[in-house]
């Protein structure tokens, strides 16, 4: 049965099929880089057969490019993919109209890329229009339509737009409750749960369904089993104080994350283990996560990023530490500026802003310093986070956060 994508064109079914199990949730897991090469070679030979015998923008050439951009994400080749996706979201929206289904579902794919590139304005946009699309066309619930549910909220998560990730997140398993699919189900659940933690949601709830996900993840199949679960749940370990907890499941997610393909989880995964051990007085092996975390970060996101921004955070901690003020200085300035531009009234420009202080203070610049804590004293303020009231208490007449 044929299914229109819009502007009065006729599209096979066929290439509806493919599209929504392409866009399916699910993380490749350990070997999938390996079994990625194979659909690589497998995708491009299909590609080039389809395109030798139909004109360019017919549609099993347009999807068959698409699936050869997919192969390609899955084992982590962006920079490959993305002229693909960008010629075949062109064809869609030019063949079968702006607002049609495949652009929709094409630009949410290229949305992806972006977001691994660090774009991430460009990203939520991209993902944003294509679920608006599809919602226009009432084309019915789908395990795809809420992996790009999914997929929308961890751009948000990643621009550290927490209320507006847990909407997505919710919205995504909605969606996903309506089939049977418990392996998908907990992809969804991990995100949901850690989404509304970090929006002001309570923390221990949320860390009991993460450690009831990672058990299922444990016992499910091999494909569906992710790092982010226990990133998730060390994160919230270390925003509720207790850093050996936070440890402790941060160095199973990048154990986890380093079998996978998904580089800037890997980083700021690193970038949180980072973080943990400082809090735990461990500013040597903080700085060779961090180190690696940032590195990491440089070779995959394009833009500037609050995942760098926290990563130059922690770096200049660990500098304090040392007792290399002026060090410290320089990237906690770099940090502070990013935040001036990106979000200023994020909580994360106010863990910025107060280390930033430290800093000044450190160099007996304390007007410097002053202005750097009155602005962390507003924004830490106005944050539900458990941690952050923590640093707010410490900034008193010594200007010492609290450990």
């Amino acid at each position: 049965m044929d299914q229109r994508f819009g502007s009065g064109h006729v599209v096979p079914a066929c290439v509806v099929h493919h599209s929504e199990k392409q866009s399916a949730v699910a993380t490749p897991g350990a070997g999938g880089a390996k079994n990625g090469c194979y659909t690589r070679y497998a995708a491009r030979n299909n590609h080039n057969a389809i395109a030798g015998t139909h004109d360019r923008d017919h549609p099993k050439v347009l999807e068959t490019e698409h699936n050869l951009a997919a192969s390609l994400i899955d084992v982590g080749k962006m920079d490959e993919a993305i002229p693909h996706l960008e010629r075949s979201l062109q064809a869609a929206r030019t063949t079968y109209g702006e607002d049609s289904l495949l652009a929709g579902q094409y630009g949410v794919r290229l949305g992806l890329v972006r977001l691994e590139r660090g774009e991430l304005d460009t990203a939520i946009e991209l993902i944003g229009s294509g679920i608006r699309i599809e919602d226009s066309f009432e084309a019915g619930s789908t395990p795809g339509s809420s992996g790009r549910r999914l997929t929308l909220a961890r751009a948000y998560a990643a621009a550290r737009r927490m209320s507006d990730a847990a909407r997505e997140a919710d919205a995504a398993a909605d969606i996903m409750a309506q089939f049977d699919a418990p392996s998908m189900m907990r992809v969804v659940e991990a995100d949901q749960a850690f989404a509304h933690a970090a929006a002001g949601g309570p923390i221990p709830e949320a860390i009991g369904k993460l450690e009831e996900v990672i058990e299922g993840q444990d016992a499910g199949e091999a494909r569906y089993k992710t790092h982010l679960p226990d990133i998730y749940t060390g994160t919230l370990h270390l925003w509720n104080g207790d850093a050996i907890s936070a440890i402790r499941h941060l160095d199973r997610g990048v154990e986890l994350a380093r079998t996978q393909t998904r580089v800037a989880h890997l980083a700021e995964a690193l970038t949180r283990l980072g973080h943990a051990r400082l809090e735990n007085g461990d500013p040597a092996g903080a700085g060779q996560a961090l180190e690696e975390g940032l590195e990491l970060l440089e070779s995959v996101h394009f833009a500037p990023t609050p995942a760098k921004a926290e990563a130059t955070v922690g770096l200049g901690r660990v500098a304090l530490a040392n007792g290399e003020a002026d060090v410290a200085l320089a990237y906690l300035e770099d940090a502070d500026c990013f935040w001036a531009e990106f979000d200023p009234d994020n909580r994360a420009a106010g863990i910025a802003a107060l280390w930033l202080g430290q800093a000044q203070a450190a160099l007996d610049r304390p007007d410097e310093a002053e202005a750097s804590f009155a602005r962390a004293k507003r924004l830490l303020a106005q944050s539900p986070l458990p941690a952050d009231s923590r640093l707010l208490a410490g900034i008193d007449g010594s200007q010492e956060p609290a450990r």
